[in-house]
């Protein structure tokens, strides 16, 4: 929502006002096809990080939140909502959750709709279906994240006719090193390019074969498969 984050740009959303350039040309930031959907299909709409956006920017989503409806200043685009799933995210009270991390959920909710409310109009917050919140990373889901960045990297290695696979004890330790409560999957994210895709992709640049034991000899390809 950095974007949005000026009274300015907020103008994204409905159009241009009546005066200023573009005003008559009903541009609007959102995509008519993906905010209707199909029959079989809602539309949606995903607004990252709404603490960032603009006052004017929640005062417009009202008016979406109440009717289903947002018409572009311009009056030649009326855009439906009707059938639109609208998500919302938040980094509100992260460092609160980091802070009552033994606290019970109950708590910590309590905590979440505490920093809502001061961020928020009560009207705003009355027109949000549900909350949901998201806790931090646990040792096991870190896990099942490096099994999918490892798959991700196995499809783009496939026309290098090469795949990799890790063991055990060095997920444990991507995890140990990359993994941080207050930065989430972020780090783990940064610990797997530096300690796995960095240290393959200088291999295939160089175009060497055979057996490499890479750093702490941890990561050994041969061939054209990559074990750890």
């Amino acid at each position: 929502m950095n974007t949005l984050s000026t009274e300015h740009y907020s103008a994204a959303l409905t159009g241009a006002p009546p005066g200023y350039v573009g005003s008559k040309e009903g541009t609007t930031l959102f995509n008519k096809e993906y905010i209707e959907g199909t029959y079989s299909k809602p539309g949606i709409v995903l607004f990252d990080e709404i603490e960032k956006a603009d006052h004017e920017v929640i005062l417009t989503l009202l008016n979406v939140f109440d009717h289903g409806r947002l018409r572009v200043t311009s009056g030649q685009v009326d855009l439906d909502f009707t059938n639109t799933i609208v998500f919302m995210t938040s980094n509100l009270a992260s460092k609160d959750i980091l802070q009552h991390a033994d606290q019970t959920s109950d708590e910590v909710k309590r905590i979440v709709q505490e920093k809502l409310e001061e961020t928020f109009l009560p009207e705003f917050i009355n027109r949000i279906d549900d909350i949901l919140q998201f806790n931090r990373l646990e040792t096991d889901v870190a896990k099942q994240i490096v099994n999918m960045y490892t798959a991700d990297l196995n499809a783009r290695l496939k026309r290098h006719n090469s795949s990799v696979s890790l063991e055990a004890p060095f997920v444990t330790r991507l995890i140990d090193e990359g993994y941080d409560a207050k930065y989430g999957a972020r780090a783990l994210k940064r610990s797997f390019r530096r300690s796995v895709e960095v240290p393959l992709a200088k291999r295939l640049v160089a175009g060497e074969s055979g057996e490499f034991l890479g750093r702490e000899r941890e990561i050994t390809i041969k061939n054209t498969s990559i074990n750890q």
